[in-house]
C-alpha cells in the first residue's frame, strides 16, 4: 500500500555533484562529461591545466586564471579523428589575445597578433589555394600596409577595412612570385 504510493509519487531529487577541489592539483568531471585536470584555487581552475570536452571533441591545454583561459595555451578541436582547428598562443579572459598561430582544417593558417578572438596587429595568413596576406590587420580585416598575393596578382600597399586603398603597387602574372601552398603551410599541415 503506502510504500508503493510513496515510490510512485516521489519527487525528483537533483543528483548531488561533488564540488571541484578547493586548492592545489585535482580532477573535476562536469555534469556534461567534460573533465578538467590541473590546478585549482578557491574552487576555480587556476594555474596550469587540461580541459577536455568529449561531446565537442575539444581540448585546451594551458594556463587558467579565475576559471578562464588566460596566459599561454593550446586549443585543439577534432571531428571524426581529424583535427579541424588548432590555436597555439596567448589568451586573455577566455579569448585569443596577444601572439598566436592557428591552422583551420589543414587549409588555412594565420600567425600573428590577436585581439578579442580577431586577427589584429601584424600577421600572416595563407590558404590552400596559395592566397597570402602579410601585413597589418584591424579587427579581422586587412588594414594598414600589407602584401596580398592572390590568383597571379601581387599587391603591396595600403588597405582599409579589407580593401585596397591609397598608394600601392600591383604586379601581374609573370611578375608575381610563384609559390605553392606548401611553401607557407608546410606539407604536414596540408596532408596531416
Amino acid at each position: 500500500g503506502g510504500q508503493q504510493w510513496l515510490q510512485a509519487h516521489k519527487l525528483p531529487v537533483k543528483e548531488r555533484r561533488a564540488k571541484p577541489p578547493r586548492e592545489g592539483q585535482g580532477t573535476y568531471r562536469f555534469s556534461n562529461g567534460d573533465e578538467y585536470r590541473g590546478e585549482f584555487r578557491r574552487g576555480m581552475r587556476h594555474g596550469s591545466g587540461v580541459y577536455v570536452s568529449q561531446r565537442n571533441r575539444m581540448q585546451y591545454d594551458g594556463q587558467w586564471f579565475r576559471d578562464r583561459r588566460h596566459g599561454n595555451g593550446t586549443l585543439t578541436i577534432e571531428s571524426a579523428g581529424k583535427v579541424l582547428y588548432t590555436y597555439d598562443g596567448q589568451w586573455q579572459a577566455d579569448k585569443r589575445h596577444g601572439s598566436g598561430s592557428c591552422v583551420r582544417c589543414h587549409k588555412e593558417k594565420y600567425s600573428g597578433q590577436w585581439v578579442q578572438n580577431l586577427y589584429h596587429g601584424a600577421g600572416t595568413f595563407v590558404d590552400e589555394k596559395g592566397t597570402l596576406y602579410e601585413g597589418e590587420w584591424r579587427y579581422g580585416k586587412f588594414h594598414g600596409v600589407g602584401k596580398h598575393v592572390c590568383q597571379g596578382e601581387t599587391y603591396t600597399g595600403n588597405f582599409t577595412d579589407g580593401e585596397r586603398d591609397g598608394m600601392g603597387q600591383l604586379a601581374l602574372n609573370s611578375e608575381a612570385q610563384k609559390s605553392s601552398p606548401q611553401d607557407f603551410l608546410g606539407a604536414e599541415s596540408l596532408y596531416a
